[in-house]
């Protein structure tokens, strides 16, 4: 697993590939382009790769940190409580609960990927719920009032 950042003139660099990838797929929506390899033979670009080119152009862009990682990889427990953002007491927790599958390798447990990311998406799903309801709870009990910029 490969952790990716890129420093402020780099993403400058990387928002003028993303324009002129967008401005490629456009004109020609079956074209993916091309790398030019050190030799310079023109090498095509699959359209899934051109997809994570595109996607990791867009978070690193952002600010954002990237991790190209096969959705199989088998993470450590710290590996999958890092990528949650929790502790790994709390992630073994969750994996004695059967909340997030895993597998024992001798000792120690590792976590599908896969299976982390399904999860923290499960999780961001019940957050959104619960703070609409929270919301809608409010307007009703009149706690939140909706601001009105006509005014």
């Amino acid at each position: 697993m490969t952790l990716i950042d890129a420093s402020p003139a780099q993403r400058a660099d990387i928002r003028g590939f993303n324009d002129a990838m967008a401005a490629d797929s456009s004109e020609a929506p079956l074209r993916y382009g091309s790398l030019r390899s050190p030799d310079g033979k023109d090498i095509p670009v699959p359209e899934p790769l051109y997809r994570v080119l595109v996607e990791s152009a867009r978070a690193l862009i952002a600010g954002y940190q990237v991790i190209v990682a096969p959705v199989h990889h088998q993470l450590t427990t710290q590996e999958a409580a890092d990528l949650l953002n929790m502790s790994r007491t709390y992630l073994v927790r969750l994996l004695d609960r059967g909340e997030i599958p895993s597998e024992k390798v001798g000792r120690h447990r590792r976590v599908a990927f896969g299976d982390v990311m399904t999860y923290k998406k499960r999780r961001m799903a019940e957050r959104r719920d619960a703070l609409v309801s929270l919301i809608q709870e409010g307007e009703e009990t009149g706690l939140y009032e909706r601001f009105d910029a006509s005014k």
